[in-house]
């Protein structure tokens, strides 16, 4: 471990982009290198490797946990169920349509990054199921919204590296 007594590194934690491709897309060769992703990242590019970049207000809750007791009273986690919920706030056309579509995306590959910078998923990303919908408050000055999450199964924490296109 590390820790500063008088510059501790913090970072900001709120995902502020979400990257979406098929669960079958090709997996990276270098994750952080910003050439491979640029070359892939597309609003519209219908290619199975594409990925489309969501710009979000999201979170990621502690998973939910399944323990089991072992020989010698020991305690072994044997699943964890993580969920990313986000919101779209930007109701254009276009992403209206995105979303009519993401009934069909239900299994999906996905990184996801911070307001901080920080690029969670590896060079295979993150294999789960997306699902997103839309609501309208009753509040005067409310705007539209697309709620969605991605939720996956993982012992472990995801791969994390500073995002080379933030």
């Amino acid at each position: 471990v590390s820790f500063a007594e008088c510059n501790p590194e913090i970072n900001l934690s709120q995902i502020a982009k979400i990257y979406i491709a098929q669960p079958d897309a090709a997996v990276f060769t270098d994750w952080t290198a910003a050439g491979e992703w640029t070359t892939r990242i597309s609003d519209t590019a219908t290619g199975a490797d594409n990925i489309r970049p969501l710009t979000v207000v999201g979170d990621k809750p502690l998973p939910e946990t399944t323990s089991k007791t072992i020989s010698g009273g020991r305690i072994v986690t044997t699943d964890k169920k993580h969920t990313i919920n986000f919101e779209i706030d930007e109701s254009n056309a276009t992403n209206h349509e995105f979303v009519r579509g993401g009934k069909c995306m239900k299994q999906v590959k996905f990184w996801y990054e911070t307001i901080g910078g920080l690029l969670f998923g590896g060079n295979s990303g993150i294999d789960g199921t997306f699902a997103i919908d839309m609501t309208l408050s009753k509040t005067e000055g409310d705007i539209i919204l697309y709620p969605g999450t991605l939720k996956w199964s993982a012992t472990d924490i995801e791969e994390r590296t500073t995002s080379p296109i933030a």
